[in-house]
């Protein structure tokens, strides 16, 4: 998705879970990054073969809501290009340990 419309901020999504996210009903595959409108107050949700994810916004901050193997964390270090945090999503079996 290119650009962001105007008045709304973009929210990058990477997929690491190693199988297919489904956003929008896009298809984004392990490894790519995604990039949706974000507004103040926003529910986006994330599906695969292995859980959900939900991600809500209200004035700026994100919370997730986990189902399944997927997890969702803000990296902190890796910036869009809008400066903002991006949405790192990653599957309980294939990152055994990590935490966001």
């Amino acid at each position: 998705m290119e650009g962001a419309i105007r008045g709304r901020i973009k929210m990058t999504i990477v997929n690491q879970a190693g199988c297919d996210l489904f956003i929008d009903g896009n298809e984004i595959e392990p490894q790519e990054e995604y990039d949706t409108s974000e507004m103040m107050f926003n529910t986006q949700s994330i599906f695969s073969d292995v859980g959900a994810i939900e991600i809500t916004t209200e004035y700026s901050q994100r919370s997730f809501r986990c189902f399944g193997n997927l997890e969702a964390y803000e990296n902190k270090e890796a910036k869009d290009k809008q400066g903002l945090p991006v949405i790192v999503i990653i599957s309980k079996e294939s990152a055994p340990g990590q935490e966001g």
